[in-house]
């Protein structure tokens, strides 16, 4: 299960970058020609994921075409951390909301720092709320830590029913919760558009980096200052599938 990039009446759209409206067109036809030569690349060179798989590849020699990877966007484990999982999510994916809720919570506190999970924000463009709640996530990192960071998102995909359900009058409160101390602070970076721009970044990551969908999350082996592809896992996978993903991962890059 998995959130495709669709516009409003369920077609899916012809170009990738067309994800946010606001992406201009020269960065669109970048992106467009840096995608379509990832994609040639991968029909050749994927090979299957044994046992546990992925969604079903694995390519020793792909790197991943992401930007470096940083501390402050994990929420667990750390940069030296041999294996990394990192997702491209939107805050108001039903099917994002059943990942996090059931299976990512879960994988960070069994796997602690055994290995790292980063998060990326991929706001699909029908989704006209989860820009501002990625941009209010990162507001409360600013005060809070990547724990309160993690706090918060995890509640927002709680209460939220998700398709841009989610009540905004809310979000101070559980701003408060995750340990932000000075409202007034969060509410003018969240206002001033501190992190708009931050989160286009994310967006368009992603987009280099072959996602179509959300929640789509890279299994990634530490490689020097580069990360290899382990697999990539599409859609909102249950707690075993990716543990056994995971499991493998590790016997495969100690």
């Amino acid at each position: 299960m998995q959130d495709t990039i669709t516009n409003d009446e369920g077609n899916t759209n012809k170009e990738i970058t067309h994800t946010r409206s606001h992406i201009n067109k020269t960065k669109n036809n970048n992106i467009a020609i840096l995608i379509s030569g990832l994609l040639v690349a991968g029909s050749i060179l994927f090979t299957h994921f044994d046992q546990a798989g992925g969604d079903g590849f694995v390519d020793p020699d792909s790197l991943f075409a992401g930007r470096e990877l940083k501390s402050e966007e994990l929420y667990s484990g750390s940069t030296n951390s041999k294996i990394v999982l990192l997702e491209y999510s939107d805050l108001e994916c039903p099917f994002c909301k059943k990942f996090h809720n059931e299976t990512m919570v879960q994988v960070r506190e069994e796997y602690k720092d055994k290995i790292a999970i980063g998060y990326r924000h991929f706001p699909l463009e029908f989704h006209k709320k989860a820009p501002k709640e990625a941009e209010a996530a990162l507001c409360v990192r600013d005060q809070a830590s990547n724990v309160g960071y993690f706090k918060f998102m995890t509640k927002i995909f709680e209460i939220t029913p998700a398709n841009d359900g989610l009540d905004f009058a809310l979000m101070p409160n559980i701003a408060k919760e995750a340990g932000v101390k000075n409202l007034d602070e969060w509410q003018k970076c969240l206002d001033s558009g501190t992190y708009t721009n931050y989160v286009q970044e994310d967006l368009e990551d992603g987009v280099v980096a072959g996602v179509q969908g959300t929640p789509n999350t890279f299994v990634l082996a530490k490689d020097g200052d580069n990360y290899k592809i382990v697999t990539v896992i599409n859609g909102a996978r249950d707690y075993k599938y990716v543990s056994n993903v995971i499991d493998q991962a590790l016997k495969m890059y100690k």
